[in-house]
């Protein structure tokens, strides 16, 4: 990359690009939602595909470079955009981890929330079931 505007806005909407299709996949999943989870989602994997190869489109054909004022960019910046496109990804992974890690520490140090969480927990999934059965 040597550093012309122009790379920098297609690395930028690269970037964008890449982080939607991140951000579908990483939807969370809710007990009654009656779509399947978005890994196991043939149409979404196939819309993610069809907003790459547009990407690619408007990155690489000469035309569509004047249209969007973009400009080819390498391998290492695809590389880069991807990595930054994922950081809310791997952010939010960690996030998790802490939470859980916390809730973990609580629940070992007291026995009562622990039992009190496990109660929480079959009463929603009872409740789960009964809304599922309507």
């Amino acid at each position: 990359m040597d550093g012309t505007i122009t790379e920098a806005r297609t690395m930028a909407f690269t970037t964008l690009v890449l982080a939607q299709a991140v951000q579908l996949l990483q939807r969370p999943i809710r007990p009654r939602q009656r779509l399947p989870p978005p890994v196991l989602n043939p149409l979404l994997w196939m819309a993610i595909g069809v907003s790459l190869a547009l990407q690619v489109t408007v990155v690489y054909i000469p035309f569509l470079n004047d249209a969007f004022d973009t400009t080819a960019i390498g391998a290492t910046d695809w590389l880069l955009c991807a990595g930054l496109a994922s950081f809310v990804l791997w952010a939010d992974e960690l996030r998790k981890l802490a939470a859980r890690s916390r809730r973990n520490a609580v629940e070992r140090s007291s026995p009562d929330i622990r039992q009190e969480r496990l109660r929480a927990n079959d009463r929603r999934s009872r409740r789960s079931e009964i809304e599922t059965e309507l």
